[in-house]
């Protein structure tokens, strides 16, 4: 079974991510915060990690970036529900 590791802090949305992936048959990982992800990313690499932009203890933009150090492969989806500035680039 693929695993999704979904880092997301707001409660609706992590089960929106957690049902609706779970009904099609993925395991799902949900980290409410940069650091809970990496403890994640410590014990197993998942399939696919799916990224909340802004996170309460660290910008999802440095946990890509740690991301990528340790696991250049990884597909990452980043995702926010806030309108970006207009000189925010990732």
């Amino acid at each position: 079974m693929k695993t999704i590791l979904v880092v997301e802090d707001e409660e609706l949305l992590s089960e929106i991510y957690f049902d609706t992936l779970k009904k099609e048959g993925y395991n799902i990982l949900i980290a409410g915060s940069g650091n809970k992800a990496f403890e994640y990313l410590e014990e197993t690499v998942p399939d696919l990690v799916i990224l909340d932009v802004k996170l309460p203890d660290i910008s999802g933009t440095k946990v890509l970036e740690r991301i990528r150090e340790k696991h250049s492969k990884l597909p990452v989806i980043m995702c926010t529900a806030y309108d970006p500035p207009d000189d925010y680039a990732i």
